[in-house]
Parts: C-alpha cells; structure tokens; sequence
C-alpha cells in the first residue's frame, strides 16, 4: 500500500506537470497566431490605404479628363456654329450671284432674240 500511495500523488503530479505544460503550449500558439493576425491586418490596412490614394489619384484624373471633354465640346459647338455661319454667307453669296446671272442670261437671250428679228 505504501508503493500505491506514493505512486498515486506522484501520478497527480506528472498529470498536473503535463497539463500545465500543454496550457503553455496552447497559449502561445494563442498568442502566435494573434499576432500573426495582428500582422496580417496591419499589412491590410497598408494595402487599404494605398488602394485608397490609387482612388483619389484616379478621381483627380478623372474630373480632368471631364474638364478637357467639357472644353473640347464647348471648342466643338463654337467650330460648327463658325463653320454653319461661313456656308450661309457663301450660300448667300452664291445665291446673289446666281439670279444675276440668271438676270444677265435672260437680258443675252433677249437681245440675241432681237438682233435675230432685225
């Protein structure tokens, strides 16, 4: 019986010694992974930020190239309105030019038709 009753608390002994060594273990792959957690995260945050300015910089671009279409449609209805004004005074023009001609065939004609009775 004196065998039994030291074994018997040396048994409770490595059990208690084991467990607590299995506790530590546990918790510091706890404590490993929530700092690889925390590392993963800070290095998301990074990226996030970085994703974040990328945006900015493209919405910068972006108003620009607004700007510049906005511009260029302005400078675009000027040409068109400067060209549409330019074929009217030439149309103008041609139309004067031609019911003077058209004035002066009729006048030919009639002395052409005059001459040719006399």
């Amino acid at each position: 019986m004196k065998k039994t009753s030291i074994f018997f608390p040396l048994i409770i002994i490595g059990i208690c010694l084991s467990l607590t060594g299995c506790q530590d273990q546990t918790q510091s792959i706890s404590e490993r992974q929530a700092r690889l957690v925390a590392s993963q995260n800070m290095q998301l945050k990074a990226q996030l930020e970085q994703k974040d300015a990328e945006i900015a910089n493209l919405q910068e671009e972006l108003e620009d190239c607004r700007g510049q279409i906005a511009k260029m449609e302005e400078a675009s209805a000027a040409a068109a309105g400067n060209m549409m004004e330019m074929i009217k005074s030439s149309t103008e023009s041609l139309t004067k030019q031609n019911i003077e001609l058209r004035a002066k065939v009729k006048e030919l004609e009639a002395k052409l038709a005059k001459e040719s009775a006399d």
